[in-house]
């Protein structure tokens, strides 16, 4: 695993960093996960946008995705993994992860009571797919970093969650996923 910096000069966003590296998000438990390629860590003095991309490839084979259509060729929250014996695990909803989760901000209910379909592949209509997990930090503000609590939990406070999938039967690649949840 690999850490790219950029010069960051808060120490309290140093350690932020530290610790969401150190602790995955709770959205992986129970997953089993490499790290997909460098982290990035970014921060613009002039505006004080901080980014920090955390990239998983999820190691599970035959994995099925079902949420909520768009009606564009990707998907809305919730967002579940499906496994061939039939049992699921939630991966996303906006109402439970992320920063909008951990603050309890809900600025929509797209998915409450909504019917799920298994997301196809636009080329060949496989539904196995091979998993790469992006997740986004930025936000981090003062009300985060000084409270003993939320630095605690950290890496839950993402927000953004994008999901790439490569098809197992015809190798496409694509978005299947990509929601802002701050």
């Amino acid at each position: 695993m690999h850490v790219l910096y950029f010069l960051i000069k808060n120490e309290k966003k140093s350690l932020a960093v530290e610790l969401t590296i150190k602790r995955p998000p709770k959205i992986l438990d129970g997953l089993e996960f490499i790290y997909q390629e460098n982290f990035l860590v970014t921060e613009n003095v002039d505006e004080e946008i901080y980014k920090f991309l955390y990239p998983v490839k999820i190691l599970s084979e035959n994995l099925i995705i079902e949420g909520v259509s768009d009606n564009n060729l990707c998907l809305l929250d919730p967002v579940y993994l499906k496994y061939k014996d039939g049992k699921r695990k939630l991966l996303f909803d906006h109402l439970i992860h992320g920063y909008n989760g951990v603050f309890e901000i809900t600025a929509s209910e797209v998915g409450k009571n909504a019917i799920l379909i298994e997301f196809t592949c636009p080329e060949c209509n496989n539904k196995s797919f091979d998993l790469n997990l992006i997740l986004i930090y930025e936000l981090w503000d003062d009300e985060v970093l000084e409270d003993d609590e939320l630095m605690e939990n950290i890496s839950d406070i993402f927000t953004s969650f994008i999901l790439d999938g490569v098809c197992e039967n015809c190798d496409w690649h694509g978005n299947i996923c990509s929601i802002e949840c701050a």
